[in-house]
């Protein structure tokens, strides 16, 4: 059961299907990043247009940018709190607002 002649198998064949292997992978790794860009990009653009008809067809991909009513943006809240500290991140030892 474990007599496999394995004398088919030489280093030339193997290397010719790891390198064609490697080539397909870079290139199905190249579209892709290249279609989820510009997808990604179309959504974006789609969304921020502010057009109902554009903005409706990309919202179930885009789920994190609600403007219902009484709910802000991630972006509004961060703004509102380094409005808040004085424009920067909280230091260790240090009270916001008080001068260095």
């Amino acid at each position: 059961m474990l007599d496999l002649d394995l004398s088919i198998l030489s280093w030339d064949i193997i290397g010719r299907f790891v390198a064609k292997g490697f080539v397909f992978s870079i290139q199905l790794t190249l579209i892709a990043m290249s279609g989820g860009i510009l997808f990604g990009t179309l959504l974006a653009l789609m969304r921020l247009s502010g057009k109902k008809w554009l903005d409706a067809p990309a919202a179930p991909a885009c789920p994190g940018r609600s403007r219902g009513r009484g709910q802000e943006r991630a972006a509004d809240r961060a703004d509102r709190r380094r409005q808040d500290f004085g424009g920067f991140p909280a230091l260790p030892g240090r009270t916001h607002g008080a001068p260095p």
